[in-house]
């Protein structure tokens, strides 16, 4: 049997927080049975994509999502849908954008439609009105509503689902790779010239979202 292909939908697949969560997932589902394929809106290639194809999954490319081609997306949206007849699921990370890419897999009869949201803040800028346009719409297209904390998925989706329809999926790591190792601690440094100082590390973005609690 061929395995259930899910599209994953995002930016660009980079080592960022939602695509290494779904990296960690990819490498550990059983793909005989489930493989993930990927729709980037990047021209350029993303880290994981070598991997990705590895590992059996397939990279589509659209255009990045502006409001000056809004038309011009949904037309290829339509399309990408109407000739990949092979998706029963869908599940977008691209927050209030993901309404779009939902409302084209509703029309072509995709049954699981899941919108994924990451962030419980984007704050103020000149793209505003155009993400409050996308929010109003996600109501309609969904079959389940996803996030990785209650906060986020009360932003995307309003505290009515937050409430009542909405899955709380916490970012997933592997533990082990995160285990306290003696050795590993020396050697480290030494390498990097510390000997009895504290140290403080951080690993990620210094953005605002970042400083929020979720």
């Amino acid at each position: 049997m061929e395995p259930i292909r899910i599209l994953q939908v995002v930016t660009i697949m980079n080592r960022g927080g939602l695509e290494t969560m779904l990296m960690n997932y990819y490498r550990q589902i059983d793909r005989s049975k489930i493989q993930f394929d990927f729709m980037v809106h990047r021209a350029v290639p993303g880290h994981y994509d070598e991997e990705i194809i590895k590992l059996g999954g397939r990279i589509f490319n659209m255009p990045p999502i502006k409001p000056g081609n809004y038309r011009k997306y949904f037309r290829l949206l339509d399309q990408f849908f109407t000739t990949k007849r092979e998706y029963k699921v869908v599940h977008s990370h691209i927050n209030e954008n993901s309404s779009f890419v939902l409302r084209a897999a509703k029309k072509a009869g995709v049954p699981g439609r899941i919108a994924h949201s990451h962030l419980s803040n984007l704050g103020l800028d000149i793209k505003l009105p155009f993400r409050l346009y996308a929010k109003s719409t996600m109501r309609d297209y969904p079959s389940d509503y996803f996030a990785c904390s209650k906060n986020a998925g009360k932003w995307l989706f309003g505290g009515e689902i937050a409430t009542n329809e909405l899955t709380v999926l916490n970012n997933a790591v592997h533990a082990k790779k995160f285990t306290f190792n003696q050795t590993s601690r020396l050697v480290t440094r030494k390498n990097l010239g510390i000997t009895n100082e504290l140290v403080i590390g951080h690993i990620g973005r210094f953005e605002k979202q970042k400083t929020k609690n979720f």
